[in-house]
């Protein structure tokens, strides 16, 4: 190959042919700077123009977003007056105060305007409770006003006379706010969620719609939560003259209620816990409630619809009242100087339930299935009919019922049913089929008007006491240890088998009989002795 450099005007031409100067490649261009670099982004201000408020009081008449740099204190009236719609105000993180002798004004005042947000920061008064009684200096009011689309989140309020945060219904959004002294209500808007309203008046929150929130109340009449439905709260009443509420709600879930009145007070209540100290009033109070547990007042439970797999507990009254009782336990430990009539479960119908009572009747029915009623001093289960406005009924189907004192069993039909008693009646009805009665010292192990395929038993050691007591008896069993008395006694005995083993007593005493067995024990003589 040629080389090419030996020839200067080779390179030349070669060079211009493709578009290039040769004296560009000997010189190089300037080196300093044309100045400081110039900024390509937009400002904070530009993005989102803000708007400071320097000083109280400030009306803000225009729409915008607005905030505050530090802490700012009125000394009367109002710190904060919006009127104008569109409206985002951002405390930031300071503290609105009032320094106002006796409390007046509002910490911030929304007129009737609409699409309005509050946000993080504080409100603080100086008002204090003593007693049920508030006073002090500061703010009468926290955040109170509006018309539509209003929204506050992340602020509290603290020691105001009146209303802590009080919005309308329309649209209205309180979120992760917290109350703290309000003489009146705490928080009072359409959805309250993730919010707390301590040592309120009237009451604690009260919204269409409550979610993972407290809310306590002091006055009376007055409420701890108040919702249509109401998720995963609690709410606290401790008002004098037993006239408050802990929670309210059309639908409550997830919730506990404590009231000096009423725990909850609903129309349905799910999972709930409802708690008074009262004697006139309910643990929980709903038309169904559904795995709820309720304690104290007139009764822990009290339905008028239905109750499913729930708990009453009470001292003084019924544990569980209700129309339908299923899967439920009902306990009353009322002594005899509490009142008369109070029942471990009391119910117009009770499916697979326990009561259990101390004075009266462990469960106290229309008709029971698969149930066990227990007591100490009256029936363990009691079903006449007498439930529900004298409404007919006292059926009883393979259930149990245990007394110490009275009968185990009291009833007008039982079916497949045990009932045992240390001192009354095992079981007595008027009409028994597929039964078992037994006491140990009482009377009669089973005693019925017509027993059919049914076995009675007396340990007794007093006289008179029958194994069996019927006017009609058929495919019976009667067995008895009490002396003079008889194992099993009828009117009319057909198909029976009746034993007794004291001194003096007969196996069957009938005065008709029809193809039965009577057997007595007598010093080793064994005989049958009855009427036909």
């Amino acid at each position: 190959m040629r080389n090419c450099t030996k020839n200067p005007l080779a390179v030349v031409l070669l060079l211009c042919a493709l578009g290039l100067k040769p004296s560009g490649l000997m010189a190089g261009g300037p080196l300093t700077p044309p100045g400081a670099p110039a900024p390509t982004m937009k400002s904070l201000q530009e993005m989102e123009p803000r708007t400071l408020i320097a000083s109280v009081p400030y009306t803000i008449s225009a729409p915008g977003s607005y905030y505050l740099s530090n802490n700012l204190t009125v000394t009367t009236g109002n710190a904060i007056t919006i009127s104008a719609s569109g409206v985002t105000l951002d405390l930031n993180g300071f503290t609105l105060s009032s320094t106002a002798a006796s409390a007046t004004g509002y910490a911030i005042l929304i007129n009737y305007f609409e699409d309005i947000t509050i946000m993080n920061g504080h409100i603080m008064g100086g008002v204090t409770e003593s007693g049920g009684v508030f006073t002090g200096p500061g703010f009468a009011y926290g955040i109170y006003g509006g018309s539509d689309n209003i929204k506050v989140t992340d602020v509290t309020v603290s020691g105001v006379l009146f209303y802590g945060i009080y919005l309308p219904y329309n649209s209205s959004v309180v979120s992760e706010c917290t109350v703290m002294t309000a003489g009146a209500y705490g928080i009072y808007a359409q959805t309250v969620r993730s919010c707390s309203a301590y040592d309120c008046g009237s009451a604690g929150i009260s919204a269409d719609q409550v979610s993972d929130s407290n809310g306590q109340a002091l006055l009376s009449y007055g409420y701890g939560i108040s919702g249509s439905t109401v998720v995963n709260s609690v709410g606290s009443e401790n008002g004098p003259n037993n006239t408050g509420y802990g929670l309210t709600a059309t639908e409550a879930e997830n919730c506990y209620g404590y009231g000096s009145l009423d725990g909850i007070f609903a129309s349905t209540a799910n999972n709930c816990y409802g708690y008074t100290y009262s004697t006139n009033g309910y643990g929980l109070y709903a038309y169904d409630a559904n795995g709820c547990y309720g304690y104290g007042g007139y009764s822990g439970i009290y339905c008028e619809g239905t109750a499913q797999g729930c708990y009453g507990f009470n001292y003084y009254g019924y544990g569980v009242t209700a129309h339908a009782a299923n899967n439920c336990y009902g306990y009353s430990g009322a002594s005899s100087g509490s009142a008369t009539y109070w029942s471990g479960l009391y119910a117009m119908v009770a499916n697979n339930c326990y009561g259990y009572s101390y004075y009266y009747y462990g469960i106290w029915v229309n008709s029971a299935n698969n149930c066990y009623g227990e007591s100490y001093n009256s029936i363990g289960l009691y079903a006449y009919g007498q439930t529900f406005a004298g409404k007919s009924g006292g059926a009883v189907e393979n259930s149990f019922g245990y007394s110490y004192n009275s009968y185990g069993i009291d009833s007008l039909n039982a079916n497949n049913c045990y009932g045992e008693s240390y001192y009354g009646y095992g079981l007595s009805s008027t009409t028994a089929n597929n039964c078992y009665g037994r006491t140990q010292s009482g009377y009669a192990g089973l005693d019925a008007t017509v027993a059919n395929n049914c076995y009675g038993e007396s340990y007794a050691t007093a006289y008179y006491a029958n194994g069996l007591y019927a006017t009609s008896a058929n495919n019976c069993y009667g067995y008895s240890t009490s002396p003079y008395s008889n194992g099993l006694y009828a009117s009319i005995a057909i198909g029976c088998y009746g034993s007794d083993y004291a001194t003096g007593s007969v196996g069957i005493g009938a005065f008709i009989g029809n193809s039965c067995i009577s057997s007595v024990s007598n010093s080793g003589v064994t005989h049958a002795s009855f009427m036909y």
